[in-house]
């Protein structure tokens, strides 16, 4: 390739430096190009019934889902060398954090271990303690955790542009769903990327409304196999590259609310217009703040 020497200063001596300059808004002097680091927090679904439930049902198994994970998360820490990824596993009703890349790490047995090794070993140590769990689901905690973690980088003075990434299986659970719209408020306010990838066959009402407030991306695998194709070409890319690539968007959103005496999605209910609770039926008065209602 020839390059002109006339449109390159003297202080660039080869080609790769050349290409890592840009000329200011006047046009006349060279400086090196921006190169933010961004913070990427994934939250999994680590649920062993959910799992069980999938391998029978013929679904994504959970060795594949693992392993398309791991080079996700090494994709994401070649692309910058100041990147980090921190990683939580939403494990029945509880939600752990497995690690975060690069990893700071006082234990001598952890020191032989690489990074992704440490956080596979935390991750099937989380999954075999939820075996004798009740139930349930920890999403509402996974959330919150994820945002007191961006919180805290952000405080540290790095991170401008952090986002979360949730790799769900299982359905919503309508009795969180106050905590968690509490949560896609927080990031919304926060101005923190919210995106999802739905593993399972039912949408996520939660995470569409997540993803649509705070300008992320919500998908939901058609071939949950193909899991890795999709992570490489719609997650993968910074928020900065996303202006410039055409991003998948979403067709519709689920915007029902559910109700606070019987944690049902409604279409139409009775709103307190102290506390703006919502209630599928009428009440003399509201359950969560007590004011009284009117009857006409």
């Amino acid at each position: 390739r020839v390059i002109n020497p006339t449109r390159i200063p003297l202080r660039v001596v080869d080609q790769v430096d050349w290409l890592r300059t840009t000329r200011d808004e006047r046009g006349m002097e060279w400086k090196d190009a921006p190169r933010e680091e961004s913070l990427v927090v994934v939250v999994v679904e680590a649920d062993p019934r959910a799992w069980r439930a999938s391998e029978q049902g013929g679904g994504l198994q959970v060795r594949a889902f693992l392993q398309h994970v791991v080079v996700y998360l090494r994709a994401l820490w070649l692309l910058h060398v100041d990147n980090r990824v921190a990683v939580f596993a939403n494990v029945g009703r509880n939600s752990h954090f497995l690690g975060q890349f690069p990893m700071e790490r006082n234990v001598t047995e952890e020191q032989k271990e690489s990074d992704v090794q440490v956080v596979l070993r935390r991750l099937h140590e989380a999954v075999q303690a939820a075996e004798d769990v009740r139930p349930s689901s920890g999403f509402a905690s996974a959330f919150a955790r994820a945002l007191c973690y961006v919180r805290k980088a952000r405080a540290q003075g790095a991170f401008q542009t952090p986002r979360i990434l949730f790799l769900r299986l299982s359905a919503d659970e309508n009795a969180q769903y106050v905590s968690t719209m509490n949560c896609i408020f927080c990031a919304q306010k926060q101005k923190v990327v919210v995106d999802a990838c739905m593993l399972g066959q039912d949408d996520s009402p939660f995470l569409q409304q997540a993803a649509y407030l705070t300008g992320g991306i919500y998908l939901r695998l058609s071939e949950p196999e193909g899991l890795l194709q999709y992570l490489m070409m719609a997650f993968v890319t910074d928020l900065e590259s996303r202006k410039h690539l055409r991003m998948p968007k979403q067709r519709a959103v689920d915007f029902r609310a559910s109700c606070f005496c019987h944690r049902r999605p409604i279409d139409v209910g009775h709103v307190c217009s102290v506390c703006l609770s919502i209630f599928c039926e009428s009440v003399a008065a509201c359950t969560t703040c007590g004011a009284a209602f009117l009857e006409f």
